[in-house]
């Protein structure tokens, strides 16, 4: 995934799901990530709901529930500036930047506290892995920080009957991911799941206030 990003050292444009998108270099790319795909196929988004994307990378997940699924807004963060500008220029591409409001930075720090969603999707860092670029910290959470913080903010940035749909591998801790969603009073729903080779599973999961 890193090797096939770094070797953009321009602006493209890729087809992502029949929609025409511009991606600016230092920023994830989900077509390199089957996890990635496999949420951006499952969003699970209504119209009308307001959707955080706290992990955006290129935008794509918050901006496709609002062009395609017709969230009525969707709030978006990254640390990585990179992608905070790809999703800027794509909001502004697709016409629907009116609906959509981008932060950077850490999101449960950056986006506004008095806020709830009904829709919070997520596709976080899972390994457990050294960083040294923030193109790394798109898939890398050192000291598993960035999951910790994702459980403990986001109870309270969820409306009662919102849903989160997130993303989890086995290259992670999924005991840890399993824990993090007990302790925190979430229901869990298996909603899709595929394979890369023949040894990491990919799994979105539906999670719900119990």
């Amino acid at each position: 995934i890193l090797r096939s990003t770094s070797a953009h050292i321009h602006p493209y444009v890729m087809d992502i799901n029949r929609i025409e998108y511009t991606i600016f270099p230092n920023t994830f790319n989900p077509v390199y990530a089957k996890a990635a795909m496999l949420l951006l196929d499952n969003l699970g988004a209504r119209e009308g709901d307001t959707v955080l994307d706290p992990f955006t990378g290129t935008g794509i997940d918050g901006l496709f529930a609002v062009k395609r699924y017709r969230a009525s807004h969707a709030t978006l963060a990254d640390i990585n500036p990179w992608a905070c500008l790809t999703a800027r220029y794509n909001a502004l591409n697709l016409s629907i930047d009116h609906k959509v409001d981008i932060y950077e930075g850490p999101w449960h720090e950056v986006v506004p506290k008095n806020k709830k969603y009904s829709l919070v999707v997520a596709n976080p860092p899972f390994k457990e892995m050294y960083a040294d670029t923030l193109l790394e910290r798109a898939i890398r959470d050192e000291q598993g920080d960035t999951m910790k913080n994702f459980f403990k903010h986001i109870p309270s940035r969820l409306e009662d009957d919102g849903r989160i749909r997130i993303v989890f591998s086995n290259v992670g801790d999924m005991d840890k991911f399993y824990n993090y969603c007990e302790d925190t009073g979430f229901k869990r729903e298996l909603i899709a799941s595929d394979m890369f080779g023949a040894a990491i599973d990919i799994h979105v999961y539906e999670l719900t206030k119990a």
